[in-house]
């Protein structure tokens, strides 16, 4: 017998959460989820199937009032939204996504195999694989493989090294606004933090018991740009980064350098850059993982 419930309680909806997240990502922890959602609280809508008493779908949802949609938990950040279901129970998932009788914007999820239409790929997760890399030059010699490429990345941070006065500092989280009105000022309208509730919700992820890594780089004495960073399961995630590219045109470049040598020197296995290629991922090289959408209109 199939039975479905939609649950609203936060605390209960966090029980439900739990029971399914396989806690790979940091997308995946409640906690995370929970930043970003008690910034900006909007009401619950996490959809349980039970068959025979036992829980295997769940859609963990929340009703974006305000544009008339349901959306995922804590959506506006987010990447790698799941369907969770117990293993075999993957078209009950995708099922019970179309018994929903609202509007749904389901966006950045990602599955094992492609989904069947009305899915569709939204945008690719950029990341790189740094298992068996010990240095910025392995870096580069995996993923530019042409040599002149390469040459001409060391002769930018080279140049950048020998002309000007760099200063990098590690940890300096008091320099969080900063780096908000950086990215807002380099963003503009993609950046992820135009609103209040939008920077509230890193000031929260500064407290979760999790790594975190801030880098300020100084160039000539001035604030040239910042970068905030949490390591998960081996995987370091770029979060948000922000830089004064009038001040100096490759300080965002030397700032992911930076990075990219710190994710290395805390063992990395995964430097992941984050949803969307935003005008720089794909110079990186980066490999893409694609991640897709659900646009369904009652």
């Amino acid at each position: 017998m199939k039975q479905v419930n939609c649950e609203t309680d936060p605390a209960k909806a966090k029980v439900l959460w739990e029971a399914f997240s396989p806690n790979e990502t940091i997308y995946d922890l409640w906690e995370f989820r929970a930043c970003f959602w008690q910034a900006k609280p909007l009401p619950l809508r996490f959809y349980a199937l039970y068959e025979k008493d036992e829980l295997v779908v769940l859609l963990p949802l929340q009703d974006n009032q305000a544009e008339g949609y349901l959306e995922f938990l804590a959506d506006d950040f987010m990447e790698s939204n799941r369907l969770f279901c117990r293993p075999g129970h993957e078209a009950q998932a995708l099922g019970l996504v179309k018994e929903i009788k609202r509007t749904l914007r389901l966006y950045d999820v990602v599955f094992k195999d492609a989904p069947p239409r009305p899915w569709e790929r939204e945008d690719y997760s950029y990341y790189a694989d740094l298992e068996g890399l010990l240095s910025f030059d392995d870096y580069l010699r995996r993923y530019f493989p042409d040599r002149r490429r390469r040459q001409n990345f060391r002769q930018t941070f080279s140049r950048l090294e020998k002309q000007r006065r760099l200063e990098v500092a590690y940890d300096n989280f008091v320099d969080l606004d900063k780096l908000m009105k950086l990215n807002q000022k380099q963003f503009g309208a993609e950046s992820y933090l135009a609103s209040p509730a939008e920077r509230q919700a890193f000031q929260n992820v500064l407290k979760l018991p999790l790594e975190k890594c801030f880098i300020t780089l100084k160039i000539d004495g001035r604030p040239a740009a910042y970068s905030l960073a949490v390591i998960y399961n081996s995987v370091y995630y770029y979060l948000i980064a922000g830089a004064d590219r009038s001040l100096e045109p490759d300080a965002f470049k030397y700032l992911t350098k930076l990075n990219l040598e710190l994710a290395l020197k805390k063992k990395a296995r995964i430097f992941k850059a984050g949803l969307g290629d935003c005008g720089w991922k794909n110079f990186w090289h980066f490999k893409q993982r694609e991640e897709y959408k659900l646009d369904l209109d009652l």
